[in-house]
């Protein structure tokens, strides 16, 4: 993850001449965040810190991760494009962030919040809401992160 994570930092710096110090201010980061992850001293940087980086980057949590190119299963159609709703989305992340920290799990693998997240975020979308369900954000964050 880091290596990638690593070049498309380098990559944003160099095409639009910022230094690292400016991309960590301008994407709310802590002093060296960003340096410690191009330093390796962070090999295992915060889902908020892989966010913030991915919107100062522009670009997917998925990217950040050489996730993309994944096809989809073989009997699964494709989906109509759905519009992002920013807000339901940070009030997941903020929710699952605070779950985590509550619950003391800071030692969990990135994937397994960025599914919970998704899984919470697609469930909203089947049920029409933009205002996420706690009871079944509870129950799914406690069935995938607490081991």
């Amino acid at each position: 993850m880091t290596i990638i994570l690593k070049q498309k930092i380098l990559e944003h710096s160099s095409k639009y001449r910022r230094s690292i110090r400016d991309l960590e201010h301008q994407a709310g980061l802590q002093s060296n965040a960003i340096h410690n992850i191009l330093s390796d001293r962070s090999k295992n940087p915060s889902i908020d810190t892989v966010l913030k980086i991915a919107n100062i980057l522009q670009c997917s949590i998925d990217e950040l991760l050489g996730r993309e190119g994944f096809l989809p299963k073989p009997n699964s159609e494709p989906k109509d494009e759905v519009m992002f709703d920013l807000y339901l989305f940070q009030n997941i992340c903020n929710y699952a962030m605070e779950f985590i920290e509550k619950n003391n799990l800071g030692k969990l693998a990135l994937s397994d919040v960025i599914y919970c997240v998704e899984e919470i975020y697609k469930y909203c979308l089947n049920t029409k809401s933009s205002i996420f369900d706690q009871n079944f954000t509870q129950s799914l964050l406690e069935q995938k992160l607490i081991k």
